[in-house]
């Protein structure tokens, strides 16, 4: 008798909310497929889905580093004191997570840092008061030339990504991933110039920032813990004296953890050859395999077999779970 092989039997495990979390397809004769369907469902307690799930990822500042760079009016920003052009991170993340993609979807929330004092202060008024940057820069020479100061306050950034980034071994390129100013925290770049040029106020810092680095960003498993690394390289372009004469760029890393559940146990189902009358399922250690006739009012019960364990076809069709023993 020739069987059939054109036929599939689609086997989905479905999580919460009648999300699928898996699913497999296996090739079966149609001398079996005219039998109920077989079925082989991981009831675990909750895992990944298929599609995207909506996560929160807390910043660790201890991990997280960014240095500001750039210029003013074509000249080289340069560090006030020390560290006035680093800055630990503090915040949360928002990934919508799949599988193979991740998505920056908006309402992140990472900020620096404001330990320290640096020059000018509010609009640019003498002294110094709180900021999370803070530079200096040399416009010009001789009595031409502009000297000005400049510092950072209340910044507060989301991330977006127009397009999913591919997720490949855990590694994912963030290169056109943009860091968008959040407007209602009020950031600010207070400057004050003096020289030829004698000024001072408090310009809001809009718009966004690219990133430009490619590869080397992490999205990777521990336990129960789940890591982002996400390198950074993006830069803001802006006007001090004329437009687009000023640059700030942000270079570094942001490294953001959560706690996700365990993986769920899986069944394997061996390959079944032509004419076969049985498969072979095998499951992980510390496992047990169970099995019922309906899921309507299911009849689970403990099979009482060791994987690996070959699995006979049912006319009436079976269906089958994993549990802890």
């Amino acid at each position: 008798m020739s069987l059939d092989w054109t036929r599939t039997l689609n086997i989905h495990c479905v999580g919460e909310e009648g999300r699928a979390i898996n699913v497999l397809k296996i090739g079966i004769p149609m001398n079996t497929l005219r039998f109920s369907a077989v079925l082989f469902m991981l009831l675990a307690g909750s895992a990944v889905g298929l599609r995207g799930e909506l996560a929160t990822f807390t910043v660790d500042p201890a991990r997280s580093s960014v240095t500001l760079s750039g210029s003013a009016s074509g000249a080289t920003l340069q560090a006030q004191g020390a560290g006035s052009l680093e800055a630990v991170y503090d915040g949360t993340v928002v990934l919508d997570v799949g599988p193979t993609e991740i998505r920056f979807v908006g309402g992140s929330r990472i900020a620096p840092r404001e330990p320290n004092s640096w020059q000018p202060g509010p609009k640019g008024a003498d002294g110094s008061a709180p900021a999370s940057y803070g530079g200096k820069a040399q416009i010009g020479s001789g009595f031409l030339s502009v000297s000005a100061v400049a510092a950072t306050r209340r910044l507060l950034l989301d991330m977006l990504s127009p397009t999913p980034f591919a997720l490949q071994s855990g590694s994912f390129s963030a290169e056109g991933l943009a860091f968008q100013f959040v407007e209602t925290n009020n950031p600010v770049l207070d400057y004050k110039t003096s020289g030829l040029l004698s000024d001072r106020d408090g310009m809001a810092l809009s718009g966004l920032a690219t990133n430009r680095i490619a590869g080397a960003s992490t999205l990777v498993t521990e336990g129960e813990v789940q890591t982002l690394t996400l390198k950074v390289s993006a830069t803001y372009i802006f006007e001090l004296l004329i437009p687009n004469d000023s640059s700030l760029s942000l270079s570094g890393q942001l490294v953001a953890t959560r706690v996700v559940a365990a993986a769920p146990p899986s069944i394997v189902v061996s390959p079944v050859a032509p004419g076969a009358t049985s498969m072979t399922l095998s499951w992980p250690a510390g496992f047990k395999l169970q099995k019922a006739t309906r899921l309507g009012n299911p009849d689970w019960g403990d099979t009482g077999k060791s994987s690996p364990a070959v699995i006979p076809f049912s006319g009436d069709g079976e269906y089958f779970q994993v549990v802890p023993q």
